[in-house]
């Protein structure tokens, strides 16, 4: 599932992730963590973030939360570990103690990247301890 933004529905999210968790279906949220960083109490991305943790906490296993690396693809190296790790660890401290569990240590090992021509290997993803997708 992407293009999760402040925008988006929560409450319409929340039944969509309620229904294919009650169905035993795994879904990727594909989230950019810039939006979430600056969350307010009574932010739209706030209210995002609260869907998500609250799924995250009732179907670990099932829901899985992957931050978004905009143009991954045409970092060096480098650039690809420093982005994947940042985007991962801001994901993390968007989601506060819904992150703490063991089942988001192990999710968050995918990072999601758009599409380019012709993109740089993923080799800094691997050294960042990561899977692109």
């Amino acid at each position: 599932m992407d293009g999760l933004d402040p925008d988006t529905n929560h409450v319409r999210t929340a039944i969509v992730l309620d229904a294919l968790a009650r169905k035993g279906l795994p879904v990727s949220c594909v989230v950019d963590p810039d939006i979430l960083k600056e969350n307010s109490p009574n932010s739209p991305a706030s209210a995002l973030s609260n869907v998500l943790c609250a799924r995250l906490k009732r179907a670990p296993g099932l829901i899985q939360v992957v931050p978004l690396v905009r143009s991954l693809g045409s970092m060096t190296p480098f650039f690809q570990a420093r982005a994947a790790y940042e985007a991962q660890r801001t994901l993390q401290n968007a989601l506060g103690d819904a992150s703490a569990g063991a089942y988001f240590e192990m999710a968050s090992q995918t990072i999601a990247c758009d599409l380019i021509d012709n993109p740089l290997a993923p080799s800094g993803v691997r050294a960042a301890a990561s899977e692109m997708s």
